[in-house]
C-alpha cells in the first residue's frame, strides 16, 4: 500500500471524528517518536498538505449540512430532513430571529413550520459562506409572500425579504448549536406594514 492508499484510508475511517482527531490520524501515518523529532523538511511539508486536505474536506461536509439545511427544510418543507442535519440536543441561541431560542427538534420543526405556512413561496438564498474549525458562518437572503397567517398576523399577500447571519456549530456530522441575526423588524413591516402610495 503506498502513502496515498494509506491516508485515504485514515481519512474514511476517521471521518466521522472532530477534524482535530482527523488529522492527529493523519499525522501518524508519517511521524511519531522519536523520529519525529528528525523529521526532514519535506516531511513537515507532507504533513502541511495533510493537514490542508482534511481540513479542506471536513469544510466542503459542513457546506454541505447546512446547504442541505436551506434547500431541503426551508425552501422545500422537507421536515422529515431535520433529524438527519440537527442533532437530537440541538439548541439555538436567542436572538432577533427567535427571541426565546429553540431547544431541540420539535421546536425547530414548530419554527419551520410556521414560517412556511405564512410564507408558501419561502425562498432562503446563501450569499457567502465561511467555515473555520466546527463552526460555518453563513450569510443568506430570504424571500417570500405573506400568503397565510404568520405569527399571529393575518395574510397580506405582500413580498418581503430580509438578509441575515448564521453560525452554526456542527458536531459529529450535525448541527449542534447556532447563533443567528437578522433585520426581522424591517422584513416584517414589509409583510404587515402600510402599503407605499
Amino acid at each position: 500500500m503506498n502513502s496515498f492508499e494509506s491516508i485515504s484510508r485514515i481519512k474514511s475511517s476517521t471521518a466521522s471524528l472532530n477534524p482535530f482527531t482527523h488529522v492527529f490520524s493523519l499525522m501518524l501515518l508519517i511521524g511519531k517518536g522519536k523520529e519525529k523529532a528528525k523529521m526532514p523538511k519535506r516531511s513537515l511539508l507532507l504533513q502541511s498538505l495533510i493537514l490542508r486536505y482534511a481540513m479542506s474536506d471536513e469544510s466542503e461536509n459542513h457546506k454541505k449540512l447546512v446547504r442541505r439545511l436551506y434547500e431541503d427544510v426551508y425552501n422545500q418543507g422537507k421536515l422529515e430532513a431535520i433529524p438527519e442535519i440537527y442533532a437530537a440536543n440541538f439548541v439555538t441561541h436567542p436572538s432577533s430571529v427567535s427571541p426565546e431560542g429553540l431547544h431541540g427538534l420539535l421546536e425547530l420543526e414548530t419554527f419551520v413550520k410556521t414560517l412556511r405556512a405564512g410564507l408558501q413561496d419561502l425562498h432562503f438564498t446563501i450569499l457567502d459562506e465561511i467555515c473555520v474549525g466546527d463552526k460555518i458562518v453563513t450569510r443568506w437572503r430570504m424571500d417570500g409572500t405573506m400568503t397565510g397567517h404568520l405569527f399571529n398576523f393575518a395574510p397580506t399577500n405582500k413580498r418581503g425579504s430580509t438578509t441575515g447571519i448564521t453560525i452554526h456549530r456542527i458536531a459529529n456530522g450535525k448541527i449542534i448549536e447556532t447563533w443567528e441575526e437578522a433585520d426581522m423588524l424591517n422584513a416584517l413591516n414589509q409583510f404587515v406594514g402600510p402599503s407605499e402610495s
